[in-house]
């Protein structure tokens, strides 16, 4: 085995960038590999299809028949729609030979872990340890795609994450400050079969702060672009694999419907960055969908940023109350303007609408307080908005200011504005 390896500086800190292995020994996914019973009775036995306990080495003597290890080919056949009798044919075998993701199939159409895996709070932090901007860029993408199909609101923490992503090589181990320092039982194999793993909320490591690993395959070539444009001939989709990943992380199983991100294998040729119908019926199964304003109406439908109205016959609440002023007829007066991930956000006073610039699409204003979640905010009265270039996004309002995530406008943290080393006043107006 000869290694190559290619290192740069960046800011002064040693990054590993690119590590290259050329195996001079042929890999299950090599084309010209024989992939035979025995080649498929560790593949059947390592994604679910066979038992721990079911032994391989006798299926090296020819032409031997084992009517367990023709079942569990069937029942692989059946789960992916492949034509066959438990027969090891060709259009099998390749599907095998498939890069894919590591965490085993579970040969049920429906695509929910159903055993205690489903996080216990709707609010989920995270964290990609030693991801690069472009990592952490790609990881905030696919977070809001989650986001925006159920009743889950994701934060990006470096201190306490839930969910933390993190690339590894062949024999890797878990991080000490999430699952512990002992090694992952799901090794990799250098570059073109398994892509990433993912552990299930399935709470055998919850406590106060429970914490699940999604490990990537730092042997890959990964491509981390974020547009519909095509990945490059030999390059993996960051995008597509660590979207998938993260669905196990929700708690999802494999699906046997392609083209859905839940797909157990890797689609070269899907380029769409929204999740499938599948997988919408599959998440919001688990967690609801997401909670809207129907302002035709002027109620909550299941809102997570609004509080629920409560009915008497004296008193209404605010929501059923509110009165949405008109885009249109004070377009003249925004008082902060703000692009954020392909999103335009304008406020005015104590309201703010959000403008989807791929689709076009303007959502209905919502109330400042319910959709940051900070009290009596009113751009209209002072105050300042905008965006780092880590992606953070900083909000002043009268003495504090406010480290907001991007992904979800939910606040991270809150400090005293002097603590940036301003003089201590009443108020800031920033204009």
């Amino acid at each position: 085995m000869r290694i190559i390896i290619c290192l740069c500086v960046l800011g002064g800190a040693l990054s590993l960038t690119q590590l290259d292995y050329e195996e001079e020994i042929e890999d299950v996914n090599d084309e010209n590999h024989e992939f035979d019973l025995l080649s498929a009775a560790k593949y059947l036995k390592q994604y679910g299809y066979l038992s721990e306990n079911y032994t391989i080495t006798s299926l090296q003597e020819k032409n031997y028949k084992d009517d367990i290890l023709s079942q569990a080919i069937l029942k692989f056949q059946d789960f992916y729609d492949i034509t066959g009798d438990g027969i090891l044919n060709n259009e099998t075998i390749q599907l095998m030979k498939k890069p894919r993701c590591g965490v085993q199939d579970h040969p049920e159409k429906f695509t929910i872990y159903r055993d205690r895996v489903k996080w216990k709070h709707n609010k989920i932090r995270w964290k990609f340890l030693l991801g690069s901007w472009l990592d952490q860029k790609v990881a905030q993408k696919c977070f809001e795609e989650w986001a925006r199909h159920t009743n889950l609101s994701f934060y990006r923490n470096e201190t306490s994450p839930n969910i933390l992503i993190s690339y590894g090589r062949r024999y890797h181990k878990y991080s000490k400050r999430c699952m512990g320092i002992s090694k992952c039982p799901y090794d990799f194999d250098g570059r073109g079969l398994v892509l990433g793993h993912s552990h299930y909320p399935d709470g055998v490591n919850e406590g106060a702060e429970p914490c699940y690993e999604i490990h990537l395959d730092i042997d890959e070539r990964w491509d981390r672009n974020i547009t519909n444009k095509s990945i490059p001939y030999g390059y993996t989709s960051l995008y597509q694999t660590l979207l998938h990943e993260i669905g196990h992380s929700l708690g999802l199983f494999h699906s046997s419907a392609n083209p859905s991100v839940m797909y157990s294998f890797y689609n070269d040729s899907r380029s769409k960055l929204e999740l499938e119908q599948d997988d919408i019926y599959a998440i919001q199964s688990l967690y609801g969908k997401p909670k809207r304003f129907n302002v035709r109406n002027k109620k909550v439908l299941n809102s997570p940023t609004m509080r629920t109205p409560t009915t008497t016959t004296t008193t209404t609440t605010d929501v059923i109350s509110l009165n949405p002023p008109n885009l249109c007829s004070v377009n003249n007066n925004i008082d902060r303007i703000l692009v954020v991930n392909n999103h335009l956000y304008l406020f005015y006073k104590d309201w703010v609408w959000v403008i989807s610039l791929n689709k076009k699409r303007i959502e209905p204003p919502m109330r400042l307080k319910d959709y940051i979640g900070i009290p009596e905010l009113n751009f209209h009265d002072g105050g300042h908005i905008y965006q780092r270039p880590s992606g953070e996004i900083i909000l002043f309002h009268k003495t504090k200011y406010y480290l907001i995530d991007s992904t979800n406008f939910k606040v991270q943290y809150e400090q005293p504005i002097e603590n940036m080393g301003l003089p201590k006043i009443s108020s800031y107006k920033v204009l």
